[in-house]
């Protein structure tokens, strides 16, 4: 879902201002992504990996937070690990002062704070 492709595109405010089931709220915006990995793991066996965009650069789109929230959403309502959901926030490094330095160490911290 990461480098501004199609479903980074559907969950980010900046880019989705749909007004129905799709659009508005973090949970509306992250809906179709949550549908599709429930069809795919029902489906297939095959193993699933969400990558997400830490923030976007422009105003009014993705927060550090929002990506929390996404990240926790993805877990309660698919049931994939913490180890599935990657973020890539490795510039915010400085900024955060988590002292993690791989995308799971970062997730875990993030969602996980001391």
């Amino acid at each position: 879902m990461g480098n501004y492709f199609f479903l980074t595109r559907f969950i980010s405010p900046y880019f989705n201002k749909r007004e129905d089931k799709y659009g508005g709220n973090t949970f509306n915006r992250l809906r179709i992504v949550l549908e599709m990995i429930k069809v795919i793991k029902k489906t297939t066996k095959l193993h699933i990996n969400c990558r997400l965009n830490a923030f976007d650069i422009q105003a009014g789109g993705m927060t550090i937070d929002d990506t929390i929230e996404i990240a926790k959403l993805l877990c309660e309502g698919t049931k994939l690990t913490k180890e599935q959901i990657i973020s890539d926030i490795k510039p915010s490094l400085e900024r955060l002062d988590i002292g993690a330095y791989d995308d799971v160490s970062i997730m875990r911290v993030l969602m996980n704070p001391p």
